[in-house]
């Protein structure tokens, strides 16, 4: 735990054998100990190739990467964080259905 003051930081680390990796768990609390906010880091080996097939598979698209050291990439690193974020399911509601007037009027409504 780190205290700023206004708050704290909080992390936890562990090993998950399940899945043969690591996860970290990082949490910014307030004043009065609410959860700010928290991420969940999991680090594990993959090559680049696997890591886009994993995300790709759980919906996700790779937003990001740089090595842990610094804010670029460089394949001689050891260790890289990848940013991953959650792709939108996005579906069309009567968009097919909506007459010209209507669809050269007005944008189609979508919903998550």
């Amino acid at each position: 735990m780190q205290d700023f003051g206004d708050g704290t930081v909080h992390w936890r680390h562990r090993y998950d054998p399940e899945n043969d990796r690591c996860v970290s768990v990082v949490e910014r609390r307030d004043a009065a100990d609410a959860t700010c906010w928290r991420e969940t880091h999991i680090q594990y080996a993959v090559d680049a190739g696997q890591l886009h097939e994993l995300a790709a598979a759980a919906g996700m698209r790779v937003e990001r990467v740089r090595d842990l050291e610094h804010n670029h990439y460089s394949p001689a690193a050891f260790t890289h964080v990848w940013r991953l974020r959650k792709e939108a399911r996005w579906t069309c509601h009567a968009w097919a259905q909506q007459s010209t007037h209507c669809a050269t009027s007005s944008a189609p409504t979508y919903a998550r």
